[in-house]
């Protein structure tokens, strides 16, 4: 099938479930650029989306004129204005379809003029002189002559000319700089020490610090001190972040200790071989490291990461491999300080995954959500109990092979605060293994159990009973829950605020006008399709 090209002039947008989070959309053009099409405004970003439909709905905003040529999209969405998640089916981009040799004529002049901007760039000085001049000679007939003509006859009277416009206007600068400093107050901004100016330029974003150091010699200084970099983000950047200016940045993230390039990278805006390079030169100190949907990691790249980066405490790799043999994260299993490791939808070895808990014993933090279908999460949950008993957090969603025999291993880790086992429990009857996690871990704040076939009405007893600091409680798609148990977990559990009931089929039409009676009667945000 032919992937087509379109000067688009509508994008729709079919939200099925909690529409309202879209705010943003962008394509990438053939001149190898992104730009925004449409974007909620600024006071819409920051507001949460109450007013938002609920029901689902093809979402099409007015989007910007223009005549870019792609054939890729950008979605981006801000999931904290919605009261919970949202679904979308598909995207539609409607446009003029561009065939390939229109494209063809259309970028001819493109690489013309990147061609004539080249050969500029080895001009001799004669010629930047007459260019930054904005010198252009009206000639007619023979050219060379007559260039000739004037270079020999007329051109240093011709720059004799320049000069005196030039001096002219440098005496009216100084007049002007000599007027102000007049009228210039007694103290200016840039008398403060430089203690209090760092601090102030501490509030700036990236983009903003390296406006003002546009500003001055003294700005300049300030604004590429190493203490403003210590943390970096160009996540927020992702669209403009390359090769060169991640080049700049290495100068000036001396003292770096967190860095976020997620996002970044897509179509080799930033090559691994420079941020190979960036990290090899300030990788040494970095304590966090977010790598989330980055476009630049090789092979090469991870074993870089594992071998400079060896004071991480914080290392996620949020959608970087879904086939196992793409990336070779052996060399992750030099790092024995981390904290905080998630490796959502990332495939890797089972047996590195195991090295790296048992070096890791003060992990609190761990997501393995949907990581692929070669790990067995039983293993992995014998490994959690012996060697990372201080785990706080544990997200499972959509792991495979967890079994009873998992989850009763996971009862030792007795820190527990949230875990998540939603579709990663298969099997028909989990015993007793329930009863003993809510027993043996009463910090419990937040439990998913979506879709988890083997819950009995006595789990739910024990649910309700031991439960006490239960504050989130997903029963998405539980088949044996029933109105009296719904009932007997709000009673008791006093700190609870929110509980998903969708998809639970044994809960009848009937009984959604009772439990939306006690949702506001227990101050609990009930979620369900069927309730508004």
């Amino acid at each position: 099938m032919t992937t087509l090209f379109v000067v688009p002039s509508e994008v729709a947008i079919f939200e099925t479930y909690n529409p309202g989070a879209v705010v943003r959309i962008w394509a990438y053009s053939i001149t190898n650029h992104w730009t925004c099409l449409w974007e909620a405004e600024s006071l819409e970003l920051m507001q949460p989306a109450d007013n938002s439909p609920r029901d689902a709905r093809r979402f099409a905003p007015p989007i910007k004129k223009t005549n870019i040529i792609t054939k890729t999209l950008r979605i981006e969405f801000n999931h904290s204005r919605l009261k919970y998640y949202t679904e979308i089916d598909a995207i539609m981009l409607c446009g003029t379809t561009v065939s390939v040799r229109r494209m063809q004529q259309l970028l001819s002049p493109m690489r013309q003029l990147r061609s004539n901007a080249a050969t500029e760039s080895c001009a001799g000085p004669i010629s930047c002189k007459l260019r930054t001049l904005k010198f252009q000679p009206s000639c007619r007939g023979n050219y060379a002559v007559k260039l000739h003509d004037f270079i020999n006859n007329d051109l240093s009277q011709f720059l004799m000319e320049s000069s005196i416009d030039l001096e002219q206007q440098q005496q009216q600068q100084q007049q002007e700089q000599q007027q102000l400093q007049q009228i210039r107050p007694s103290i200016c901004l840039t008398d403060l020490p430089f203690e209090i100016l760092l601090k102030i330029l501490s509030y700036l974003d990236l983009k903003s610090l390296f406006r003002i150091g546009q500003v001055s010699r003294t700005f300049y200084d300030i604004s590429t001190h190493p203490l403003l970099y210590a943390e970096l983000s160009l996540k927020y950047y992702w669209q403009v972040a390359n090769s060169e200016l991640l080049c700049t940045l290495a100068r000036r993230t001396t003292m770096l200790r967190k860095l976020d390039l997620s996002w970044c990278g897509g179509f080799g805006q930033i090559s691994p071989t420079e941020f190979k390079k960036f990290l090899t030169q300030r990788g040494d100190n970095l304590t966090h490291l977010r790598l989330n949907s980055c476009k630049i990691l090789n092979a090469s790249c991870i074993e870089t990461v594992g071998i400079v980066c060896d004071n991480l405490i914080e290392l996620t790799l949020r959608n970087c491999a879904i086939d196992q043999p793409l990336l070779n994260f052996s060399c992750l299993a030099n790092l024995k300080n981390l904290e905080r490791l998630d490796l959502f939808q990332t495939a890797f070895e089972s047996e590195l995954l195991l090295s790296m808990l048992e070096g890791n014993r003060k992990l609190k933090h761990l997501n393995l959500a949907f990581c692929g279908v070669s790990v067995n999460m039983d293993n992995v949950a014998t490994h959690l109990a012996t060697y990372n008993t201080q785990l706080v957090s544990l997200d499972m969603w959509k792991a495979h092979f967890l079994s009873a025999r998992g989850l009763q291993s996971l009862a030792c880790c007795k820190q527990l605060e949230e875990l998540d086992l939603g579709w990663c429990l298969r099997e028909a009857s989990l015993g007793d293994s329930i009863f003993q996690l809510l027993t043996n871990c009463p910090k419990l704040k937040k439990l998913f159990l979506s879709a988890v076939r083997g819950i009995t009405e006595r789990d739910l007893i024990h649910i309700a009973t031991l439960g006490k600091n239960l504050e989130q409680l997903d029963l998405m798609g539980i088949i044996n829950i029933t109105q009296e148990r719904v009932y007997d977990i709000l009673l008791q559990c006093p700190k609870l605020r929110m509980l998903d009931l969708s998809f639970c089929d044994n809960i009848m039409d009937r009984d959604f006008d009772m439990i939306a009676e006690w949702s506001r009667l227990y101050n609990v945000d009930i979620k369900s399709s069927r309730i508004h």
